[in-house]
Parts: structure tokens; C-alpha cells; sequence
């Protein structure tokens, strides 16, 4: 909060307010996991998907408001207003009842077998890196996309809004879903499916308003989907409640060092083919890659299913 605060005054704070506002984000999303199996194991799948959605449904808000809300009061007091959701998670987190660690789980956490040394673990690393990339890809470039079709920057900022707040319901009900070998798979082959489709569309589509915000609105479903996938997927290849907050440090870690790229390679490459539809094969081949990560991942680590559901 303080990060998105400062940043509005000069430019270096921008960088620098930035990267601690990206920071602060990636600790959360380290940590969350964790809090959810220490406070309420049972119901993880749940909370998890509650989590995701209530995530996706805000920054769908401010990405269909911030461009009115900026002309309406300043693009300084509009970022200020998303500070607010900071500040009632930090007083949230709060109140949350303390919890007493046990020295004899610490001992055995420091026991037990690296998670970084599991293949399953490092693909699921490599997963939740790339479908993060392709999200934060889509969510840097999206709107420039939208407007280079031919569709106006207040239109854009909608559909935008639009491509977020789909994956609210998907990212609620996919662990659930996805709880089972069978089901994670069948998930897995549509986000295939969803990828080529969603991608595909902004390449061969033009100047079709309609079409476009199908487009958007398949991609939406596809990253949330993606997303709530990996995160549950945490959970279900620890192999005790102690060991998540290891693998989900180490999944995200590598996850976002990865998905960090994204942005500016796309970008770069924009730059070099002077033309989005280039662009965006490379990005559906990245995508489609993605999926296909995520099969053998399943594939692997297909015991911790079966230890799930006994």
C-alpha cells in the first residue's frame, strides 16, 4: 500500500514503488497457499478458489474504471483508490488468529526429501510460470491489441474489464473440479483448447467488436482456469501441510522469476516484426506449450491424486 502510495510522485518512485508493489505481490501469493492449509486444510480447494476469483473480480473493476475514474479525478488519485483493497487485507490479516508453530514439525520439515529435487515439482514451476506469463502478456498488451483492431481506447478498457472478471466464477469452481486425476486432466486439454481458441482469434480477427470480445472472454476464462489451477495444484503435490509453504516458495518463485519476462519479450517483439499478428503466434505457441506442460506435469504426479482421493 505504502509502495502504490509513493509511487505518483516523480518518476524513479514509479520504478521503485513498483517493484515493491510487484514484490509485496509475489510474498502474498508465496504465502497464501500456506495460511489457507494452516488455518482451514479442509476446505483449501475451496478457499483457494474464493481467493482467485475475489482477485480476479477486483482487478477486473479497476481495469474497466481506472481510464474514467483517471479523466474524472486525476490518474494520481485514481491509483490512490487502489490502495484501498491493500489497506483492508493488511487490517484483515490482523485480526487473524495467532497460530503456535510446533518445534517438532519445524524439525521434520528439515527432514524430509528438497522439494526442488522432484521432476513434478519443477514442472509445476515451469507451468505456473508460463500460464503466468501468458496472463501478464495479455494484461500489458491486451488493450493495445484491442485498439490496433480498430476498437476505441474507452471500448478497450471495457472489454479489458471483461476478459478479468470471466475467470471470477472458473477460477471459483476449478479445484473443485480438478480434485480428481481424471478431471485435472480433462481441465488440461481444455486449456488447450481455450488457448488456441482465445489466442488465435485476436490473430485472424479484425475490426469485428463482437468477435473480439468472444476473443477476450475465451482468454479470460483460459488464464483464470490456468491460474486457480496452478495454485491448487500446490496444495495437492505437497505431501504433508508442513511441506506447503516450501513448494508453493519454490513453485512461485521460479513461477514469477519466469512469467516476469513476459511483458517486455513480447513487447520486444512487437518492436522487431512491427506487427501484432507475429506477435501473438508467438504467444499462442507459448501457450500451447504451456498446456502441454501441464499433461505430463498430471502425468507425474499422478500418485499424489490417487493419495488425494483414497
Amino acid at each position: 500500500m505504502l509502495a502504490n502510495f509513493f509511487r505518483i510522485y516523480t518518476e524513479s518512485l514509479i520504478f521503485v514503488g513498483t517493484l515493491f508493489v510487484g514484490v509485496a505481490i509475489t510474498i502474498l501469493n508465496v504465502t497464501l497457499p500456506a495460511l489457507v492449509v494452516d488455518y482451514a486444510e479442509e476446505k483449501s480447494a475451496f478457499l483457494n478458489g474464493l481467493y482467485i476469483a475475489t482477485s480476479n473480480l477486483i482487478s477486473a473493476l479497476a481495469g474497466g474504471v481506472i481510464v474514467p475514474l483517471s479523466n474524472l479525478i486525476g490518474w494520481e488519485n485514481a491509483i490512490q483508490v487502489f490502495s484501498l483493497p491493500a489497506l483492508i487485507a493488511g487490517v484483515g490479516a490482523i485480526l487473524l488468529p495467532k497460530k503456535e508453530i510446533e518445534l517438532d514439525n519445524k524439525v521434520e520439515i528439515l527432514e524430509k526429501e528438497k522439494v526442488w529435487q522432484r521432476h513434478a515439482i519443477w514442472l509445476l514451476a515451469i507451468f505456473m510460470g508460463l500460464q503466468s506469463l501468458v496472463f501478464y502478456t495479455l494484461v500489458a498488451w491486451l488493450p493495445s491489441v484491442l485498439v490496433n483492431h480498430g476498437i476505441s481506447p474507452v471500448t478497450a478498457g471495457w472489454i479489458f474489464a471483461a476478459f478479468q472478471m470471466i475467470g471470477f466464477p472458473f477460477s471459483y469452481v476449478v479445484p473443485k473440479l480438478a480434485s480428481k486425476l481424471k478431471s485435472a486432466r480433462l481441465t488440461m486439454l481444455l486449456l488447450l483448447v481455450g488457448y488456441i481458441l482465445g489466442v488465435g482469434m485476436l490473430i485472424v480477427v479484425k475490426d469485428n467488436l463482437w468477435l473480439l470480445l468472444l476473443a477476450c472472454l475465451i482468454n479470460g476464462i483460459t488464464t483464470g482456469t490456468s491460474f486457480a489451477l496452478s495454485l491448487y495444484l500446490i496444495t495437492v503435490f505437497s505431501s504433508s501441510k508442513e511441506e506447503v509453504g516450501q513448494v508453493s516458495g519454490f513453485v512461485q518463485s521460479v513461477g514469477y522469476l519466469l512469467a516476469s519476462s513476459g511483458p517486455v519479450i513480447f513487447g520486444v517483439l512487437k518492436d522487431t516484426f512491427n506487427n501484432w499478428n507475429t506477435t501473438l503466434l508467438c504467444l499462442l505457441l507459448v501457450a500451447a506449450f504451456t498446456a502441454i506442460i501441464g499433461l505430463v506435469m498430471i502425468k507425474m504426479g499422478r500418485q499424489h491424486f490417487l493419495r488425494l482421493n483414497k
